[in-house]
């Protein structure tokens, strides 16, 4: 039976949209997908809004059906296609249990480094660092991630698989480093104690930000938006040889808190 057709709107530096594209590059699916520029509004124009009443991204169009909201879309993904979940069923349950708590606890919390950025308050970028790592520290201890890293120091969340997990809790994470390393030029982890909780979990992050999923996503992104889909994109005039998704976040913040 052939692949029913995919459609993805997005926008490249939305961590909600990177979610599901890395889901999406991991299973090696096949999608259109489509560029919605969030910061020429178009997620609020009419023509969006029929598709995503939300107007947010990401949006999965499938059989004449528009489904959003990214961890619901991973959801859709186990479903419709399979492998994005552990086959046990306690496994499955249990990254449910600790992706919705990385979400609420971590992502949530993490939007306050753009005030930050504006600002450019450095004492308030070692608090956020540090509310966040308290918060992670429990996390990677109740999922007893350390012996996972320990036992195999290139493991992923569940293993050698990219899992629900995997693509829940990284792109967020990495977002907010890449953020921080572009306009501090710091790493935000070495802003707080590297204890062994920390140094494993930023073990486990670069392993999953290694794979070529997720970079195809990220770094090494491709396709590139279609010219006319992304002003800033366009006014940076990228080509696959000489996109560099650090310029990238750097032109986005200046012309988002800047101009």
């Amino acid at each position: 039976m052939s692949q029913p057709h995919l459609k993805l709107y997005g926008n490249t530096l939305c961590p909600y949209v990177q979610r599901v594209r890395f889901a999406l590059e991991a299973l090696k699916l096949q999608y259109e997908y489509i560029e919605i520029d969030l910061l020429a509004q178009k997620h609020l124009k009419e023509e969006y809004l029929a598709i995503n009443p939300l107007a947010c991204v990401p949006t999965i169009n499938i059989n004449n059906s528009n489904l959003y909201e990214s961890l619901v879309l991973l959801e859709f993904l186990e479903e419709q296609f399979g492998n994005v979940f552990p086959k046990d069923i306690i496994k499955r349950a249990q990254q449910r249990i600790w992706a919705n708590y990385y979400d609420q606890n971590v992502i949530g919390s993490i939007w306050g480094i753009f005030q930050i950025y504006t600002s450019k308050d450095e004492q308030g970028l070692k608090n956020l660092a540090n509310k966040l790592a308290e918060e992670i520290r429990y996390w990677v201890k109740q999922t007893k991630l350390s012996e996972r890293v320990k036992n195999n120091p290139k493991t992923f969340y569940e293993g050698e698989q990219l899992t629900y997990v995997d693509f829940a809790v990284v792109p967020h994470t990495r977002y907010l480093e890449d953020i921080v390393r572009v306009a501090f030029n710091k790493e935000i982890f070495d802003l707080v104690e590297n204890d062994d909780l920390i140094k494993d979990f930023r073990i486990y992050i670069n392993n999953v930000a290694s794979s070529e999923a997720y970079n195809k996503v990220t770094h090494k992104l491709s396709p590139l938006p279609a010219h006319g889909e992304n002003t800033l994109f366009d006014s940076l005039n990228f080509t696959p040889e000489t996109y560099d998704y650090s310029k990238y976040i750097r032109a986005y913040l200046t012309k988002r808190f800047d101009s």
